[in-house]
């Protein structure tokens, strides 16, 4: 719920934005209160049958890569169509209410705050465990891998476009 509302604004700022530096440190901002797919990780770990969890883990990571490659196609529509400004909005607002909708309907039974003093001390133990695990350090670093390879070429895939797109 936090990731999506975090998400959410910071796409209706980009909206309002009015010179480059806004744009990056609304992005940067993003960077610090989204992260949606490790929300809905910890969600789908938690409220998923242990038979179902790994199909429905590889649905939620599939769904990624297919949101990131279709993605810029509709927002690309979308920006002809309504303008930048009008795009940020519409997506931003979607997404407010996508985490209006989780607030209101999802739960995760058995659920226990943490009481510990310092929360920042409980990451850290939890980290340190989880990497004390062979075959999850070995996936964890799969993943960063792979994430880092793909995070990459978008960068890179913007310009090599441009350039084609100049050669041609």
């Amino acid at each position: 719920v936090r990731a999506c509302f975090g998400l959410g604004l910071t796409q209706v700022l980009m909206a309002v934005a009015q010179s480059p530096l806004q744009m990056v440190g609304i992005r940067m901002l993003q960077g610090v209160v989204s992260g949606v797919l490790a929300a809905n990780l910890g969600l789908l770990a938690v409220a998923t049958p242990t038979t179902h969890q790994g199909r429905a883990m590889a649905s939620l990571q599939s769904a990624t890569p297919a949101g990131q490659i279709f993605g810029p196609l509709i927002g690309e529509t979308l920006a002809y169509a309504l303008g930048f400004r009008a795009t940020y909005a519409l997506l931003g607002s979607l997404i407010v209410a996508t985490g209006l909708l989780s607030w209101a309907f999802l739960r995760q039974d058995g659920f226990v705050p943490s009481t510990a003093p310092n929360p920042f001390l409980g990451m850290v133990r939890t980290f340190r465990r989880a990497l004390s695990q062979p075959l999850l350090r070995l996936s964890l670093a799969i993943l960063v891998g792979g994430q880092f390879a793909f995070t990459v070429a978008q960068g890179v895939f913007a310009i090599y476009a441009g350039k084609l797109i100049e050669d041609w």
